[in-house]
């Protein structure tokens, strides 16, 4: 094979993989935000058995990472459980079949602490960058406001406000709420956490339903995940195909002056 054909094939092939890596790179990041309270014991047993189809339609996006916040009340002596992000399946639906309900005291819950708890993700570990980040949060119950006193007492710091603007801090984290039951006050802060963060609200009237709405959630974060990569992509493209035209005719120019060298050089 001639030097510039040598040339020209290197660089296609090296271009290719500049491409393929920048495929690679596209994924989602998902946190299911759940109240394990002892009100929730029907609707967990719902999710445990459907989580197999709940995960599959989380993995239609390519490098996605599932991890999990799990939430009571403050004043409870178990507050949160954390699962950190994972793509594997087995794992991911061992952490949901080992959630256990308990607690709870008072009507509203600390669902506030709980979403800044996965946005930070202190415990979970940490969002990639240039991936889609979302939130599915699930309960029965309103949060807890700033202020409130609890029963039994407690130190509530954060408000709706704080938990949109730490969503839209790290990309933004869009919220997916599935409001379960008929508490009015839960569905409207539900709904609102999920207004202010671009996301969705989903309602659930029994236990049976709510695997139901929670695929409903995951098929539209998946679309929008999909909708991100596809744009991504398409910029990536634009630019490694101008990069690797470029490089392709500096290269054949070379291979050009080359060949006339070795002309003139056995005249």
């Amino acid at each position: 094979m001639k030097i510039g054909s040598k040339i020209i094939l290197l660089s296609l092939v090296i271009g290719a993989m500049f491409f393929f890596a920048g495929e690679a790179l596209a994924g989602l990041d998902l946190i299911f935000v759940i109240d394990l309270t002892g009100s929730m014991w029907d609707d967990i047993d719902e999710v445990k058995s459907q989580a197999s189809a709940i995960v599959d339609e989380v993995a239609e996006v390519s490098g996605y990472r599932i991890a999990i916040v799990g939430y009571r009340d403050l004043p409870d002596p178990v507050t949160f459980e954390d699962f950190p992000f994972s793509r594997d399946k087995e794992e991911i639906l061992e952490n949901i079949n080992s959630l256990t309900t308990s607690g709870g005291g008072d009507i509203p819950e600390a669902v506030y602490e709980a979403l800044l708890r996965a946005i930070n993700t202190e415990a979970i570990g940490n969002w990639r960058d240039g991936v889609s980040k979302a939130i599915i949060l699930m309960g029965d119950a309103p949060p807890h406001e700033k202020g409130d006193i609890g029963s039994p007492p407690a130190d509530y710091k954060y408000t709706l406000e704080d938990v949109a603007r730490a969503a839209y801090e790290v990309d933004p984290a869009n919220i997916y709420s599935v409001m379960i039951g008929d508490n009015s006050d839960a569905a409207e802060k539900f709904e609102e956490l999920a207004d202010e963060t671009d996301g969705s609200f989903f309602s659930a009237a029994e236990a049976e339903d709510v695997p139901e709405k929670i695929i409903a959630a995951a098929k539209e974060i998946v679309e929008e995940a999909e909708k991100r990569e596809k744009e991504e992509t398409d910029w990536n493209k634009i630019i490694l195909y101008i990069v690797i035209g470029l490089a392709v005719s500096f290269l054949v120019v070379i291979a050009i002056v080359v060949a006339i060298i070795i002309i003139v050089k056995k005249k």
